[in-house]
């Protein structure tokens, strides 16, 4: 699980909440889903539009039948301010691994979180809606996923179809669906127990929808968690261990049946000087058992002790968690400092308004004292003005009347004459 302790980018965040709220009131500091689903079916396309990485640490996205995750990866994603951590898995038909193999690593994955005390959130299983049959390999992975998660986590599950963007014909998909959805063997039962069913609609909008449909449910305890963790039991022993253990005797049976059959045939061809049918025997008998090596090694894989692997996943996750923790509470402190910068930024503006207005009105005042001196001098000055002007009309006034008194004196001497 390479990328467990490695610290990766934040995908670009939706409404993120930068409030700073109450312990209380805080959500959990790391959201774990998990995803998984067969080869090919758009796990790492998915958390790669999710999580907005396009580089070669991101999620590796396969454009052919080979398995691109080969083991379990964890991304981390900040989406609307909660941290969230996703597992990539690989798929059971896994190009490069044995099913035991995969099954080990994936339930060491799942144990690891829950040792540290993180539940899953929920489970995304994805399944391409153009595949027309129901092959060994997409009812072995079902078959697991179900063992992995048991009955009473059913309801943290989303089951997604992909690939809708590829069908000429979406009728086709629906009637597709519409079959998982009715065939207990397949999506019915887990859908009765509260499954819910989903299409991806390959945006990064829609793995958000289906995402935050997780979100506020509460955490959920996988069977294989419980088994490994609670009850003590190696991978062998738990249900899906014991299920693949199944299976790999039956299959050592059938094998090592017709492996015998062949070896008669071949002793047959020898009496019979048959030369060709004798070499086509012979190599049908390596062929076979090459196969029966690998069944060997698979189940020496499942019976395997992986105690120092799993205390190292353990480790790698708490430490994850330690980093993801302290880079929550960094960001918190950084929000906490810039808004009291802006308390004291507005503070400071206010205080410096309340000057500023206080100034105003200290200016308009002392405007309005200077214009009402102003307009009592202007009003003295008139009525100064006025009074000097009266003045000299009464002066011209008197001497109108004395002159007009003279004239008439003038008159009356003339007329004695």
């Amino acid at each position: 699980m390479t990328k467990v302790a490695q610290s990766l980018p934040e995908a670009p965040s939706v409404g993120t909440d930068t409030s700073v709220g109450d312990e209380s009131e805080r959500p959990p500091p790391v959201l774990l889903i998990a995803v998984m689903g067969v080869t090919g079916s758009g796990k790492s396309n998915f958390l790669r539009l999710l999580t907005g990485r396009d580089d070669e640490d991101g999620p590796q996205v396969g454009h052919s039948l080979g398995s691109c995750t080969q083991k379990t990866e964890a991304y981390e994603c900040l989406i609307q301010g909660q941290q969230f951590v996703f597992f990539d898995t690989p798929g059971f038909d896994d190009t490069y691994r044995g099913d035991a193999d995969i099954l080990a690593d994936v339930a060491q994955a799942l144990s690891s979180s829950y040792m540290n005390n993180v539940k899953l959130s929920g489970i995304i299983y994805l399944h391409r809606i153009k595949d027309e049959r129901m092959t060994n390999a997409i009812m072995r992975n079902l078959t697991m996923f179900r063992n992995l998660c048991g009955d009473g986590a059913f309801e943290n599950v989303i089951l997604a179809t992909t690939f809708w963007d590829e069908l000429q014909d979406e009728s086709k998909g629906a009637a597709r669906e519409h079959e998982l959805i009715s065939t207990p063997e397949w999506w019915g039962y887990m859908s009765n127990k509260g499954s819910r069913i989903r299409r991806f609609q390959n945006t990064r909008e829609s793995a958000l929808e289906i995402v935050n449909e997780l979100v506020d449910l509460p955490a959920v305890t996988l069977q294989i968690q419980e088994e490994i963790v609670e009850q003590g039991l190696g991978v062998d022993q738990t249900t899906a261990g014991e299920a693949l253990n199944e299976e790999l005797n039956k299959l050592r049976e059938q094998h090592q049946a017709q492996l015998n059959s062949i070896r008669e045939e071949k002793e047959q061809a020898i009496k019979d000087r048959d030369v060709q049918l004798e070499k086509m025997l012979d190599k049908l008998e390596q062929e076979k058992q090459q196969f029966m090596r690998r069944l060997e090694s698979e189940q020496a894989a499942l019976h395997a002790d992986r105690r120092e692997q799993q205390r190292r996943m353990e480790q790698a996750f708490n430490d994850q968690l330690v980093r993801l923790e302290r880079e929550r509470k960094a960001r918190e402190a950084k929000i906490q400092d810039l808004e009291t910068r802006l308390s004291t930024e507005r503070a400071d503006a206010n205080e410096r308004f309340q000057a500023a207005m206080a100034e105003s009105n200290r200016m308009v005042s002392a405007l309005k004292l200077e214009m009402e001196q102003a307009r009592a001098e202007d009003r003295a000055e008139y009525d100064e003005t006025i009074r000097k002007i009266e003045e000299r009309q009464r002066g011209a006034g008197c001497e109108y009347r004395a002159g007009c008194g003279a004239w008439s004196g003038e008159k009356e001497d003339g007329g004695e004459d």
